[in-house]
């Protein structure tokens, strides 16, 4: 399909085409001209095909709405009206992945499929239940998903619903807890100080007019951005899409804004609190948060301070990380730089701590790094961690999964930004060092010695917070219960309320609407063998001729090149000095190269080098010797990978260590 800039396209105009930096992929920008949806397109060719439709969706309260409507749009559709239409659609699909995911600033419903009539058949659902769902008319669906009351016996109630009932299982994970203070505490102006999965104390004053008006004013045409790859008949996917968007037409509400910036704050004392286990101690089991905002996104200081964390707490020995543990304030230290977010974040975390210690903690990593500043950087360590990265995404660009992780990306930055432009951070990044050779000093300064946005977080254990939390639950069951208690037979008319609901949930689907859901026909599947993208050459190996294998695409200036050893002519005692062979041979000295110098040699080349050993039960047997690197690094490999093949030392100690307990 020619996708010239300004063509339309089965309702939707070709606004701009571009590159995705790194990941070997090509993509389009188009927008559907009745009613202003996004669709992006990439022709990325791995074998698998993505569909996503995405909204942004800014929480307003802690209700969880927008996780129920997620939930919710699932259970049935105008065209496709069962309660679960996906489990029918899944029994002959070829999806290899299918789900919807509540971010904090979006919803994301998707599936990845490798046969185009399958992809056809769950967009056909997808876009049904997203764009016409049952909620909207079938309140059942909302008391399913979000909450209602059921009897519990003796006059009393109780409350219950999937959402409800799947949040109260993180309402005591520690590292969740302080997560979602965290954000209260750096974000107290945005919609990040909700909670956007539903907090199970306030689920239930969600009403069902409130939930069908949250779906008209977000679940709108205007406001839905598309991402499609693989290699498909296009045309087909738009023309479907087309006919859903404009039957849908233009929403009376506004498009929802995206989220402004929130003003630099200070909050060094967030306290929250987790139910300790009765077997373990209040000393010594506080969990800490020192997070700083990295002011708006710019993806190329997101990436420094990504490198940064390797740099300075990718171990124990690691500089910060080693400097904080030696000051005896916790243990578990952790350093992450969060850069999914429009104000992207750098967070320290420590367990196994105590309440008094996050000044000690604070003082312990704003000292480390003020000396790491005045001392500098290693210049080659940083070097080695840029061009490690750019051979990390070389290498992931070949992945089946490559098509999935740019959808992501480009749904998050429309949401953040109203558009998804790719840009080449690893080259800004280049720049930027260039242009001052003390750039990643500069910005821990700017950003972690100078700040004026950051927040402590401590979660503290206790013993009573469970009854604390199940007192107060049983408060709103009582209230409740003198709700239904306060009209003439109000507990008799909730008895029946609930057998008419549960007789709902365990009731089939009318053979009618189970006949509407498409399924792929033994027709539709391509039952023919294929080695995609490889070619039967030979090559010299030795001075002799054999057959080889090669990929015939672009592998992104990656190399995967490996020997393959036929062993079905070995008897079982044989076999098993190779399994031996298989898993000594990368932990031996080799030439004149000691296990250490080896290993470095292999990170300085950014290669992975490796065996893998199949043994079949048919008798069959084989060994592998791989290397994936770089391809202006594939001499060098190769020269280092023949010192195993050719001149391994067999050193009895570490073999001894290997393949025993023994100390000899």
């Amino acid at each position: 399909m020619d996708l010239k800039i300004g063509s339309v396209i089965n309702g939707f105009r070709v606004l701009r085409d571009g590159e995705v930096p790194l990941l070997n992929a090509r993509y389009w920008k188009l927008q559907h001209e009745a009613t202003g949806a996004t669709l992006y397109y990439s022709d990325r060719d791995d074998g698998q095909m993505v569909f996503s439709v995405g909204f942004r969706t800014l929480p307003e309260d802690d209700t969880g709405v927008f996780h129920i409507l997620e939930h919710s749009c699932l259970d049935g559709s105008k065209n496709y009206q069962l309660k679960e239409p996906f489990v029918n659609l899944l029994k002959t699909s070829m999806a290899v992945d299918l789900n919807a995911m509540t971010f904090e600033d979006k919803t994301i419903y998707y599936f990845i499929s490798t046969n185009e009539q399958d992809y056809l058949n769950l967009m056909s659902v997808y876009m049904d239940a997203v764009f016409n769902p049952l909620l909207l008319t079938d309140r059942r669906i909302f008391e399913k998903e979000a909450w209602h009351v059921e009897p519990a016996g003796e006059d009393k109630v109780a409350i219950s619903g999937v959402v409800f009932n799947e949040m109260q299982g993180n309402d005591n994970q520690p590292d969740y807890i302080m997560w979602m203070q965290n954000e209260k505490q750096i974000f107290p102006d945005l919609f990040f100080r909700f909670n956007s999965g539903g907090d199970p104390a306030f689920i239930p004053e969600l009403t069902y007019e409130q939930f069908k008006e949250t779906y008209h004013r977000f679940y709108s045409s205007q406001n839905a951005v598309f991402y499609l790859s693989g290699n498909m008949g296009l045309e087909a996917e738009l023309a479907h899409i087309d006919s859903v968007l404009t039957e849908k037409g233009v929403s009376a509400y506004e498009k929802p804004a995206p989220a402004p910036l929130q003003a630099p704050v200070v909050s060094p004392d967030g306290t929250v609190y987790y139910q300790l286990a009765d077997n373990e101690e209040i000393e010594g089991n506080t969990h800490l948060m020192l997070t700083y905002v990295l002011g708006e996104d710019k993806s190329a200081e997101v990436l420094a301070f990504a490198l940064l964390s390797r740099y300075l707490a990718e171990n124990t020995e690691s500089p910060l990380s080693k400097a904080v543990l030696d000051a005896g304030v916790g243990q578990d230290f952790g350093m992450a730089c969060e850069g999914d977010y429009r104000q992207p974040m750098l967070y320290f975390t420590l367990g196994k701590s105590d309440p008094e210690h996050a000044e000690g903690f604070r003082a312990a990593v704003l000292d480390t790094l003020k000396g790491i500043c005045e001392t500098g950087l290693d210049a080659d360590r940083i070097r080695d961690l840029v061009d490690s990265h750019e051979t990390d995404c070389r290498r992931a660009s070949l992945s089946v999964r490559t098509g999935f992780r740019i959808m992501e990306s480009f749904l998050r930055t429309h949401v953040q930004f109203d558009d998804a432009d790719p840009v080449d951070d690893l080259n800004a990044l280049r720049d930027a060092m260039a242009a001052d050779e003390r750039y990643f000093e500069h910005l821990i300064e700017t950003y972690i010695l100078n700040s004026n946005h950051w927040g402590m977080t401590r979660c503290i254990p206790s013993r009573t917070l469970t009854e604390e939390k199940r007192a107060k639950m049983t408060a709103r069951f009582e209230a409740e219960a003198e709700k239904v208690n306060a009209a003439e037979g109000g507990y008799a008319a909730l008895e029946a309320k609930m057998a008419a609901f549960n007789e709902y949930l365990t009731a089939p689907d009318s053979p009618e609407a189970e006949a509407s859901v498409p399924h792929l026909s033994p027709a539709d599947i391509d039952t023919t063998s294929h080695v995609r993208d490889v070619a039967v050459e030979t090559a010299q190996v030795g001075g002799c001729e054999t057959e080889s294998l090669s990929y015939i695409t672009s592998t992104n200036g990656m190399v995967m090149a490996g020997l393959l050893f036929d062993l079905c002519g070995l008897n079982e005692d044989e076999l098993f000095y190779v399994r031996c062979l298989h898993d000594a041979l990368m932990s031996l000295p080799a030439g004149k190269y000691s296990v250490p110098e080896l290993t470095q040699k292999w990170v300085s080349l950014h290669t992975n080098a490796g065996l893998g050993l199949r043994v079949e039960t048919t008798g069959d047997a084989y060994l592998a010797i791989n290397l994936d690197t770089p391809a202006e690094k594939l001499t060098d490999a190769v020269a280092l990978l023949n010192e195993y093949i050719t001149a391994p030392v067999f050193d009895r100690t570490i073999l001894s260590r290997l393949f025993s307990n023994a100390s000899q």
